[in-house]
């Protein structure tokens, strides 16, 4: 009797054993290796933004399995593997996130994380059955985890955490592709002869023109006492400066012959036909400036070299592909009493882009 008595003991301690070591089995397995019937189908993650350490929007996605039953809650737990529960390095999600629901009819929902535990409860204000057209979860804020592949284990539940769906899914952090190239700074400025009998009466020069100029040289030729001398370059002006640009011209000195002899700068002012004398200059068209030639008669003396030059155009931004241009109109009038001889003065243009 004693010998048995033995026996029975022994096997009651067993027994009490199996039951004490089948109740340290946390609760999270049990519902992982229930959920592996309730598998989800169409399942992904996807980031707003896939930089590591960026804030970015997730959404959760998928086909459930179950469309009858009603769900309470979703539980979203955060793992470096399809079924374990160690948080990624770098993962921070906000204590109360914002969520929104599609799929769970009118319902809507707030989340709770454990940042101990890496598990996001979300709760619907309403049990609802889920879609079978698709479900989702968008979570707002989550701060991305170092690069690499992390996972979501997605667990839908009733109001008695019986659970209705499961799926995992995966997803990774890709450092940014950081994209350079350096745009050089450009500048084209273009001076073009002007034939003849042109019209620059965009903003009304003395016109038409009386004689033909090339990029380098304005030949007025045989000065025309009875009438005015008129003549034209245009100029083109092509630049990716931020600032723009300004156009400038000044002469080396006034129109002087072998003798010494000059022709005046016309006094500023308006241009009278044929009662003007001096030399002077007009811009008309494009980005002219127009504060300094308020009608389309004002001319400008030219100042000698050393003196502030006269500002013919600017512009405060880049150009077009093809430029601005403006026609740049010379004018020279002189009396019968102009003692005789051939007059030359070198003019320079100036251009100055601001990047």
């Amino acid at each position: 009797m004693r010998k048995y008595t033995k026996k029975l003991d022994k096997f009651f301690r067993i027994f009490l054993s199996s039951i004490v070591s089948l109740s340290l089995v946390s609760i999270s397995s049990l519902q992982i290796l229930n959920a592996a019937s309730v598998t989800v189908t169409h399942a992904s993650i996807t980031l707003s933004n896939s930089n590591p350490g960026s804030v970015a929007n997730e959404t959760i996605a998928w086909t459930p399995s179950n469309t009858t039953t009603a769900v309470s809650t979703i539980l979203i737990q955060y793992a470096t593997s399809a079924t374990g529960t160690t948080i990624p390095s770098g993962l921070s999600v906000p204590a109360t996130p914002t969520i929104a629901l599609s799929g769970f009819g009118s319902a809507t929902a707030t989340g709770s994380y454990n940042s101990s535990t890496g598990l996001l409860t979300v709760t619907l204000s309403t049990a609802t059955a889920a879609s079978s057209s698709g479900v989702s979860v968008i979570v707002d804020g989550v701060t991305n985890p170092s690069a690499g592949n992390f996972y979501v284990q997605v667990t839908s539940e009733t109001s008695s955490s019986t659970v209705t769906d499961y799926g995992v899914m995966e997803t990774q952090t890709v450092p940014q592709v950081v994209v350079t190239g350096t745009m050089d700074p450009s500048l084209s400025f273009t001076v073009t002869g002007v034939a003849s009998g042109t019209s620059t009466t965009t903003t009304g020069a003395e016109n038409p023109t009386t004689v033909s100029t090339t990029s380098t040289t304005i030949p007025f030729g045989h000065f025309n006492v009875s009438s005015t001398n008129v003549a034209s370059q245009e100029i083109t002006t092509t630049t990716n400066a931020t600032y723009g640009y300004t156009v400038t011209l000044q002469e080396n000195n006034l129109l002087t012959d072998s003798s010494g002899a000059t022709i005046p700068a016309v006094t500023a002012g308006t241009w009278t036909t044929n009662t003007t004398t001096g030399f002077g200059v007009n811009v008309t068209s494009g980005d002219y400036n127009s504060t300094l030639f308020t009608s389309n008669a004002i001319y400008e003396p030219i100042p000698n070299s050393g003196s502030t030059p006269v500002t013919l155009a600017s512009k405060s931004s880049t150009t077009s592909s093809s430029g601005d241009s403006e026609y740049v109109n010379y004018q020279l009038g002189v009396t019968s009493a102009q003692p005789a001889g051939t007059y030359t003065n070198n003019l320079d243009y100036v251009v100055t882009p601001t990047y």
